[in-house]
């Protein structure tokens, strides 16, 4: 005897880069139907078994086990159950700033809104997961969106055409500003943006007039000079601040950029107490 479900999450909605708007799965019965009508958001089904018929702009499409469909908001659309095989599915609605951006790097298309994956139960896995964490709190909220981003990630997996050169350059440059406080080189910058050395050389080169190395030396000293002027920080705390473990081998590089030690900078260069804002230091207690 057949077993028929539905299990269903709609949020409210709160703006997001990208927002949960509803989750669930569900064993339609022979022939459920929804539409035609439009939605306000995103909605992916991936459907597990069974068969059915998803109409778009009045074009239909047939979907199998295996496959899922995509629907774009304001389009009309309808889908139905097959009456002797209805499918059951897994949904995902969502919508937000990052919704067109992602979908776009993806092979689904208004046109060609039918795909097939073969990650079916990742997928599936994804679904379970933000429905189990649905709720309006922010431990909630931030489960379901970090689940529905990696469930977005695996449709666009392997799927990007050739990037252009200046994007992988300012992917690497931006790399560089959010890591330049962790021991990172070259290697790691590189791997990171996917090229090899040379081939980020070249384009730092270009790009800025200087090599990886010098910008993230330049990032990490102008730091450093700014904690040496505002704060009491130790030096060693300072050297491990700006990602250099070694607080003799950062005096050194810091010497010869700026001509002086860390001690002799700080001392000629000091702001004056109260006109810059302190940051903690065990020092200034």
């Amino acid at each position: 005897m057949a077993v028929y479900f539905k299990n269903s999450y709609k949020s409210d909605g709160a703006a997001l880069p990208l927002s949960v708007k509803n989750v669930g799965f569900q064993q339609c019965t022979p022939g459920y139907r929804w539409g035609a009508g439009v939605r306000d958001h995103y909605l992916i089904h991936y459907v597990v078994s069974g068969r059915g018929t998803f109409t778009a702009a009045g074009r239909a499409f047939p979907v199998r086990a295996g496959e899922v469909f995509l629907v774009w908001p304001n389009v009309v659309v309808s889908y139905e159950a097959d009456t002797e095989s209805p499918w059951e599915y897994y949904w995902l609605g969502f919508s937000g700033p990052d919704a067109a951006a992602l979908l776009a790097r993806t092979d689904l298309r208004p046109d060609a809104p039918v795909l097939h994956i073969d990650f079916g139960r990742t997928f599936q896995r994804y679904i379970t997961a933000i429905y189990e964490a649905r709720g309006q709190s922010a431990w909630s909220r931030t489960q379901m969106l970090g689940y529905a981003y990696l469930l977005l990630g695996k449709l666009i997996e392997g799927r990007e055409g050739p990037e252009d050169r200046g994007d992988v350059i300012d992917r690497a440059a931006a790399y560089i500003e959010n890591n330049y406080a962790e021991p990172i080189t070259v290697d790691d910058i590189a791997a990171f943006a996917g090229v090899s050395r040379s081939w980020l050389y070249r384009g730092f080169m270009q790009r800025f007039g200087r090599s990886p190395t010098a910008l993230l030396r330049e990032t990490r000293l102008k730091t450093a000079r700014t904690l040496l002027r505002g704060t009491t920080m130790h030096i060693s705390e300072i050297a491990w601040s700006v990602g250099y473990p070694d607080a003799l081998y950062f005096s050194r590089v810091f010497a010869a950029s700026e001509g002086c030690s860390p001690s002799v900078y700080r001392a000629e260069r000091r702001t004056p107490q109260g006109s810059a804002p302190q940051l903690y230091s065990p020092d200034s207690e």
